[in-house]
């Protein structure tokens, strides 16, 4: 038997309260306080959350995320921007000794397991090589779908997860998205930096990016993706998982951080 795990599915809810859980898991963790934890969750309203390095103004159109009642907030993460919309959202947050060595090692074992998820579904998805880029992308986009990173989830060349990572103390904590709809013209809206005009901007991305839906053909549930990803991951990291929730202290540092961090326009607007 491996490791044991803890997996919580928790319900949809705003941006900072969803970035605050988080990194009220990788807070517990490297202090020695929570057990390797997978995350799953979802976004009420629909939200862009930013890297932790990105301006705002190149990387949203904040009227248009006002008039759509899209949510706008920070990572603890870097990378650039999501629109967190018809997808699967999770968060892995482990000890470092369970994914030693760098980054990208840590990211590549992270990523493999969810390809072994994905293919339970009948997913031919791969691994991007292990460059910065596979292709050059959308000039000046601040997009993290605009194209695949290094050892990230492609499918026939297009991305079909988009995640990103940070370490604190002896934890690690890599969260993602997994797409199970995608709807480009949405997507060029909000998020800045993309060439052209409207439809030459969801042109550009649909051709970068790939759903669940579109893969199989079918509507894809979240559940389904939730229960091959758990598996994929168990596989890969040798973990067992059992269900569970977040603690009483959890609870209480992810009220915190969400309302005095992730909330508060000083940490959405730093940059």
């Amino acid at each position: 038997m491996g490791r044991r795990g803890r997996l919580i599915r928790s319900p949809a809810a705003p941006g900072a309260a969803n970035m605050a859980a988080d990194e009220a898991l990788l807070r517990a963790c490297a202090a020695g306080e929570a057990p390797p934890t997978l995350r799953f969750y979802a976004w009420d309203p629909p939200a862009v959350s930013l890297g932790y390095f990105q301006a705002v103004a190149r990387a949203v159109d904040r009227r248009a995320c006002q008039e759509l009642g899209i949510d706008v907030v920070r990572r603890p993460t870097g990378g650039r921007a999501l629109l967190h919309h018809l997808e699967v959202t999770y968060c892995l947050v482990v000890p470092r000794e369970l994914l030693p060595g760098s980054v990208i090692d840590s990211h590549r074992r992270i990523s493999a397991g969810l390809v072994r998820g994905l293919r339970r579904l009948g997913v031919e998805a791969v691994l991007a090589p292990a460059t910065r880029r596979v292709r050059p992308g959308i000039p000046g986009s601040a997009a993290c779908f605009d194209a695949p990173g290094a050892c990230e989830v492609t499918v026939a060349g297009r991305k079909l997860v988009g995640s990103a990572q940070v370490r604190q103390g002896d934890a690690v904590l890599e969260h993602g998205s997994i797409l199970l709809s995608f709807v480009p013209e949405l997507h060029a809206r909000v998020l800045g930096g993309l060439p052209g005009d409207g439809p030459q901007r969801a042109e550009l991305l649909r051709r970068q990016v790939i759903a669940l839906d579109e893969v199989l053909g079918r509507r894809v549930e979240a559940a389904e993706v939730q229960r091959v990803v758990a598996e994929g991951l168990s596989e890969e990291l040798g973990l067992e998982w059992e269900e569970g929730e977040m603690t009483p202290a959890e609870r209480a540092l992810a009220d915190g951080l969400a309302r005095d961090k992730y909330g508060q326009p000083a940490w959405t607007e730093r940059r």
